[in-house]
C-alpha cells in the first residue's frame, strides 16, 4: 500500500535505509556463491536476500511518490503495492522452510551432505511465493475497505485469521530451532565415538548452522510481531493518526531490518565470516596498491634535479668542461 506520512522525518529516514538495504543483500548473495552452506540452505537463504532486496526497492518507489507527489499512474502503483505486501509476507512465513530443511538435515544425518535436491527447496518457495501473492491480493481489497470504514466483520476476521497464522508459524519455527539444537547437541554429545568422522561433522554442522539461523530468524520473529500488532491495530481501532504513525515505524523496522539480517547472517557464520573478512583484506590490498601506484606516477612526473649537492642533469657545455678539466688533470 502506498504509505501515509504522519511524521516526515520518520520516512525520509526509512528512505535511507531503504536505499543502503540493497547493497548488504547484493554483498550477502555474493558471499552464497560459494558452498558455504549445503544448496538447499543457500538457495533458502538467498530466497530471503533476494525478497528483502525487491521490498525495499519498492518501498524506496513507493515513498517517493508519498513523499514527492510524482505522478505515478495506479496501474504501475497498484502492482509495486502489492508486490511490497508480498515481500512483506514472504518475510513473514521464511522461518517455515528453512525449519524444515533443518529437520531435514537432522533426520538425514548419515547422506544430508551428498544428497543435492535443489528442486525440493525451488518448489517450496514458489509454493510461499504463489499463496503470498494470493493472500495479498485478496487482502488489498479488504485492508482498502477496512481503511474507508467500509469493512465487514468477515474482512476482519480474515485479516485477524491470516495474520494469526503467520504469527503462530514463526513462533513454532523458533521453538523448533531451539529443540533442534538441544536435540542435536545432546546426541553429539551423549554418542560422540558411535558415529562415523563424517557423520560427527554432519551434526556439528548442523548445530552451527541452526544456531545461526536461530539469530536470523529470532531477529525476523520480532519485526513479525510488531507487524501483527500493527495490522491487527488498524483493522480493529479507529485511531487513524496513531496508526498512520505506527505503520511508519514498522516500515522504518523493516528497513532497518534488511540491514542488520544480512549482516547478522554474515558475521555469525565461521565461514561467511572468514570469506568477508578475506574480500576486505583483499580490498584494502588493492586500494593501498592503487594510492601506492599514484603516489609513484604524481612523483615521477617531476624528474629529481640533483643527487646530494650535486646535479643530476648537467648541459652540454658544462659536460665538455668537466671533460677537459679531468683530462687535463690526468696530463699532468
Amino acid at each position: 500500500m502506498v504509505p501515509e506520512i504522519a511524521v516526515p522525518v520518520v520516512t525520509v529516514i526509512e528512505l535511507v535505509f531503504d536505499v543502503i538495504a540493497p547493497f548488504f543483500n547484493f554483498y550477502l548473495l555474493f558471499l552464497l556463491r560459494k558452498q558455504i552452506f549445503h544448496v538447499n540452505l543457500r538457495i533458502l537463504t538467498a530466497n530471503f536476500a533476494i525478497a528483502l532486496i525487491i521490498l525495499t526497492v519498492t518501498r524506496i518507489i513507493l515513498t517517493i511518490y508519498a513523499l514527492f507527489s510524482i505522478p505515478f499512474s495506479d496501474g504501475f502503483l497498484t502492482p509495486i503495492g502489492v508486490i511490497h505486501d508480498m515481500c512483506v509476507n514472504t518475510m513473514m512465513s521464511i522461518a517455515l522452510p528453512m525449519v524444515v530443511e533443518r529437520i531435514a538435515a537432522t533426520a538425514m544425518v548419515y547422506r544430508y551432505e551428498r544428497t543435492s535436491c535443489p528442486w525440493v527447496p525451488l518448489m517450496a518457495i514458489s509454493a510461499l511465493w504463489a499463496a503470498n501473492a494470493f493472500d495479498c491480493l485478496h487482502a488489498k481489497d479488504i485492508m482498502s475497505n477496512i481503511f474507508a470504514d467500509k469493512g465487514s466483520i468477515g474482512d476482519k476476521i480474515h485479516m485477524a485469521t491470516s495474520t494469526s497464522i503467520l504469527i503462530t508459524i514463526n513462533a513454532v519455527s523458533v521453538a523448533l530451532f531451539l529443540i533442534l539444537i538441544v536435540y542435536n547437541t545432546r546426541r553429539f554429545q551423549r554418542k560422540y565415538g558411535v558415529y562415523s568422522l563424517t557423520q560427527r561433522y554432519q551434526m556439528a554442522e548442523n548445530i552451527r548452522t541452526s544456531r545461526q539461523l536461530l539469530k536470523v530468524i529470532f531477529i525476523n520473529f520480532v519485526v513479525d510481531i510488531f507487524s501483527a500488532t500493527i495490522i491487527l491495530m488498524n483493522v480493529y481501532w479507529n485511531e487513524v493518526e496513531l496508526n498512520k504513525l505506527l505503520s511508519q515505524i514498522f516500515d522504518l523496522t523493516c528497513a532497518l531490518a534488511a540491514i542488520v539480517i544480512p549482516t547478522v547472517t554474515i558475521l555469525s557464520h565461521p565461514k561467511l565470516s572468514m570469506e568477508n573478512e578475506a574480500n576486505f583484506a583483499s580490498l584494502c590490498k588493492k586500494i593501498s596498491c592503487w594510492k601506492a601506484s599514484a603516489n609513484e606516477e604524481q612523483v615521477g612526473r617531476v624528474p629529481l634535479q640533483t643527487v646530494g649537492s650535486k646535479k643530476l642533469i648537467v648541459s652540454a657545455k658544462e659536460e665538455r668542461d668537466v671533460y677537459f678539466n679531468q683530462l687535463s688533470l690526468t696530463w699532468k
